[in-house]
């Protein structure tokens, strides 16, 4: 794999823009090794992810059958802008520039029948990120989809809606998405299955999908997006339990009821130490991530190593209750990429005893 295929893969499974500010960050949070300069590299990274925005704005324009200025929105991807879609008929095109301030809106008019179009749809489109809102059931980015409806009668219209799409969901990489739905429509109450790349579950009152199944576990998968507790065991001695909470409205995870046990010592790393406010929730990552799960554990095990380091001071530990066995575990946990997946290998005893050994 090259370096820009690298940064590539890192900043589709973070969901950001491919822009020179992105590049050069995850350059520099995963020292990463070149094989030419950093200009070349940026300069091939957003090359691609112009490429790739340009052709969804055009499957767009075929699907709907409107002219849009291509080449100007092109060249505005250049400069780290943006394009904001929404509506029906008549759309609302909306270019704007890096800050966000609008440069002009356009109204083209489908030359398709209104009833062939979905009743909503908002598009936000920057260089390599593509974001798809299909009215308040489906949001998507290329090749990964989250869904929820809360009635049978939600769920056959979105079912219509992306009917409608089948020509534009290609480019997103989400043909299978009608079959998906359909399959998802004949569950049974608090039934979960994986169809292909989706996981899909029914709960009281609400049926959900995602594309990206996170432990590959049709009843875990299906408790982790109807936001059930989970209690999982590792090699070790090692118990971690979470519930995830998905706000739908800022594309967030957030987590509840967090804590790890070792052996006969527990750890309790719950609300105290989230992350980001926003509505009264605290989001720890974007439901749209590649493996939003890890990255909320991961994250919020940052944080609690932060507020110790911090707030407490690493001589006062043993007045929260946390022994400096403990305390190491969760440090070297926050520095993994995916933390449950590093405990799965059973492998950590070795990086905590180096730990403990470091701080003597």
């Amino acid at each position: 794999m090259t370096a820009a295929q690298k940064v590539i893969e890192i900043l589709e499974a973070k969901n950001l823009p491919f822009t020179s500010v992105e590049v050069e960050g995850v350059i520099r949070r995963h020292s990463l090794r070149l094989e030419g300069s950093v200009g070349d590299l940026i300069e091939e990274v957003v090359a691609e992810g112009v490429k790739r925005s340009v052709g969804v704005l055009e499957s767009f324009s075929d699907t709907f059958k409107v002219s849009l200025p291509i080449g100007q929105m092109e060249e505005l991807f250049w400069r780290r802008g943006w394009v904001y879609v929404r509506g029906s008929t008549p759309l609302e095109v909306q270019t704007r520039r890096a800050n966000g301030s609008l440069i002009d809106t356009l109204r083209p008019r489908p030359s398709i029948p209104h009833s062939e179009l979905p009743k909503k749809i908002e598009l936000y489109v920057r260089p390599g990120l593509v974001k798809l809102h299909l009215g308040h059931s489906l949001q998507a980015v290329r090749g990964r989809a989250f869904f929820r409806a809360y009635s049978g009668e939600e769920l056959e219209h979105a079912l219509e809606d992306v009917k409608r799409l089948s020509s534009f969901l290609p480019v997103m990489e989400l043909e299978d998405l009608p079959q998906a739905l359909e399959r998802l429509k004949a569950l049974d109450m608090w039934e979960s299955c994986l169809e292909g790349p989706y996981v899909l579950a029914r709960g009281a009152g609400v049926w959900l999908l995602r594309k990206g199944p996170v432990f590959g576990d049709p009843e875990l998968d299906g408790m982790v997006l109807r936001g059930e507790k989970l209690t999982l065991s590792f090699p070790g001695d090692v118990e971690v339990t979470f519930r995830i909470d998905w706000y739908w409205e800022w594309e967030g995870v957030g987590l509840q009821d967090f804590r790890i046990r070792w052996g006969r010592e527990t750890v309790y790393l719950g609300e105290d130490f989230g992350g980001e406010e926003w509505g009264g929730g605290r989001l720890l990552a974007g439901s749209l991530e590649k493996n939003p799960v890890a990255e909320a554990i991961r994250t919020r095990l940052e944080q609690k190593v932060y507020f110790y380091q911090a707030e407490e001071g690493e001589q006062d530990l043993a007045l929260s209750g946390i022994s400096p066995r403990m305390w190491a575990f969760l440090r070297v946990l926050a520095e993994r990429e995916d933390p449950l997946a590093f405990l799965a290998e059973g492998k950590f005893g070795l990086h905590v005893s180096a730990e403990l050994f470091g701080d003597l």
